[in-house]
């Protein structure tokens, strides 16, 4: 079951499977089609029912990035994020402090367990800032031992999997009950021109396809522009520096041509890519490899995460940020540029994409500083 010709088409096929049973019903408000997605991809890993191997995965997530990245954002109005930004970088700011200060309180509250637990939360806390390239660059900086090293990755891997479930199915409601409102939600469902968008495409449709179409050829050009853009400035394909050429790609795409923002099917197109993409990433978390000796470890990195998601909330509540640019800012302290648009997709707000991406992008930026002001400065507090 694990030949590409049988996996390919599952992969395609699940995403599918969980729109049809679960948009428009009472089940789909709880279990949105990403958890559903990341759920059955966890399970059907754990179970053994299903391996992705990297052969497989690394291109497809390349290819469906690749995509859904413009074309979620090439639709998108940009105005009303910059109308609203200077709260955006309020919440980005509010977020970094809540990753900072959970750090030093793991550290005072469960460091004894592990004699490099500043090695290791000053990795984790380049993680949760950055990614896991700064990550195991603040990992290679303070030489940490091979097997330490493999622990905090999978650790990070195991807490960050059960973090994505919490922000993509609880945190969009949580947020919504406790902090204020988004005030630019009354642009969520008008990011094309409202004499395009009011009439759906159906698939059965000539103008349904030739509307795809168009669509994917403009993503396809933006991530050509982005990787010429990339090898340009750095002479190689950096995976930091092309994530955000792609954005600026994906966002000018559409700013630049009213045909391209109005087209109708880019938005969905992008949506189910992500999804695709949400099942790949769940068959790949495999969590037997967190049974052994790095409870201490996980213990560590856990604790880091769960303050790290009570301290943000708690920031925003007293800052008063609003829900959906709270929830995209946390999004983009502990994920990647990648996962961005899923969480977006969770919110049914395209309007705080761009918040989520710049706090990612920003974090690619300082997490290697971070991690290595942390290293410094925990044994001064512990």
């Amino acid at each position: 079951m694990h030949h590409p010709a049988i996996l390919i088409p599952i992969l395609l096929l699940v995403p599918a499977l969980a729109i049809r049973f679960l948009q428009g019903t009472k089940v789909g408000q709880i279990f949105s089609p990403v958890v559903a997605c990341f759920v059955f991809g966890i399970a059907f890993g754990n179970l053994g029912w299903l391996k992705l191997e990297d052969q497989i995965f690394e291109p497809l997530a390349a290819v469906t990035i690749l995509l859904a990245i413009p074309l979620l954002l090439m639709t998108t109005d940009f105005k009303s994020w910059l109308l609203r930004s200077k709260p955006a970088l309020k919440a980005i700011a509010v977020a970094c402090f809540g990753v900072a200060l959970s750090i030093v309180v793991t550290q005072l509250a469960v460091g004894y367990l592990q004699k490099d637990s500043n090695m290791i939360l000053a990795m984790v806390g380049a993680c949760l800032i950055g990614s896991s390239a700064n990550m195991s660059a603040v990992g290679i900086a303070l030489k940490a031992e091979g097997t330490l090293f493999t622990l905090v990755t999978t650790s990070d891997v195991f807490c960050g999997a059960l973090f994505f479930l919490y922000l993509v199915g609880i945190a969009p409601k949580l947020y919504r009950w406790i902090l204020p409102s988004e005030p630019s939600a009354v642009f969520a469902h008008h990011t094309a021109e409202p004499n395009q968008s009011q009439a759906a495409l159906r698939w059965r449709q000539w103008a349904f396809w030739k509307d795809a179409a168009s669509a994917f050829a403009v993503a396809v050009l933006s991530g050509a522009v982005a990787a010429g853009f990339t090898y340009l400035i750095t002479g190689s394909l950096r995976d930091d520096v092309f994530l955000v050429t792609l954005t600026l790609s994906g966002m000018a795409s559409g700013m630049v041509s009213k045909k391209v923002r109005t087209l109708r099917t880019a938005d969905a197109a992008g949506q189910y890519l992500l999804l695709v993409f949400s099942f790949a990433i769940g068959l790949r978390a495999d969590f037997s490899s967190m049974l052994g000796d790095s409870r201490a470890v996980l213990m560590l990195v856990a604790t880091a995460y769960v303050l790290t998601a009570v301290f943000q909330l708690l920031l925003f509540w007293i800052f008063r940020i609003s829900s959906d640019t709270a929830v995209m800012a946390t999004a983009g302290t502990v994920f990647s540029p990648v996962f961005i648009g899923q969480v977006a997709v969770t919110l049914d707000n395209k309007q705080v994409i761009l918040t989520g991406m710049v706090t990612a992008i920003m974090g690619y930026a300082i997490g290697n500083f971070v991690g290595l002001m942390i290293f410094q400065l925990l044994p001064f507090i512990s």
